[in-house]
């Protein structure tokens, strides 16, 4: 892991509602989105945005991700009511991958992203 530095991560995210998903709508409660993600590694924080959904059902407010690192993990926050947590990968924190949970729209997920 790295101890300085600043970084910024792009890839991908799926999302799903299950209350969506029982609309019998083909595909509804299904998104998915590019995601994007900015490391501090020197003050240990992470901040990510969730946003411009595709969906067959409906669009989503944006997933506003903020939280701490510790070791090659790290722990916080989606949109103030959720959570999101994750790990980081490959030599020097090339990857990241996690899951997040906002409960306020029912959406929960997983994403990817790759350093840039």
């Amino acid at each position: 892991m790295p101890k300085t530095g600043i970084a910024t991560y792009q890839g991908y995210v799926l999302g799903f509602n299950p209350v969506e998903a029982n609309l019998n709508i083909d595909g509804g409660g299904e998104y998915y989105d590019l995601s994007e993600f900015n490391v501090d590694f020197a003050n240990k924080q992470l901040t990510g945005t969730l946003d411009n959904w595709k969906s067959k059902s409906s669009k989503p407010n944006a997933i506003n991700i903020k939280a701490k690192i510790r070791a090659n993990t790290f722990q916080g926050t989606a949109n103030k009511t959720g959570y999101a947590e994750g790990k980081f990968y490959g030599p020097a924190a090339q990857n990241l991958a996690g899951a997040f949970e906002d409960k306020n729209q029912n959406l929960h997920g997983v994403f990817g992203a790759n350093k840039q």
